[in-house]
């Protein structure tokens, strides 16, 4: 397999650059201009509208004795990590506890966080006040409050 040594398109790969920005510029401009009508704005809206609607059935996963949510809504844009039991579950309004709530965590930390999922094992228990990172591996109970990294997860903050 041949090595390219003279790669036209190497400084698009400075995507802060002032050079890649105004050619993706450039080549957004006319996309903008054919694809965002009023119709566009119109079915934007309408999209908008059902994925930020209360009335959706809550995907659940169940680890333990809890059921596990991430939930996203016009209030919570980036939304809640969060857990309810079987039989609050099945109420009319369970009552939710709120592992990570993502927006409230970028303005704490004045960061844009987004949300990439989480896996619970089986009969790990994690307090509310805890933030695991992104591919951490939780090997045993986490009770303390604080922000947990890394494979085995360890304590950072």
């Amino acid at each position: 397999m041949a090595v390219m040594t003279d790669d036209p398109y190497l400084w698009l790969e400075d995507i802060a650059g002032d050079d890649a920005l105004d050619w993706v510029r450039a080549r957004n401009e006319p996309t903008v201009a054919k694809f965002c009508d009023a119709e566009f704005v119109r079915m934007r809206g309408e999209a908008l509208e059902v994925l930020d609607t209360d009335a959706r059935i809550p995907y659940v996963v169940r680890r333990g004795d809890y059921l596990y949510n991430f939930w996203r809504d016009a209030a919570n844009p980036r939304g809640l990590w969060r857990r309810t039991t079987l039989d609050g579950y099945r109420s009319d309004s369970p009552e939710w506890d709120v592992l990570i709530d993502i927006d409230e965590l970028g303005r704490a930390d004045n960061e844009k966080w987004v949300w990439a999922g989480a896996t619970v094992i089986e009969g790990i228990k994690i307090a509310a006040g805890c933030i695991v990172g992104a591919g951490a591996t939780v090997v045993h109970d986490l009770t303390e409050s604080g922000t947990y990294v890394g494979s085995p997860a360890r304590r950072i903050r």
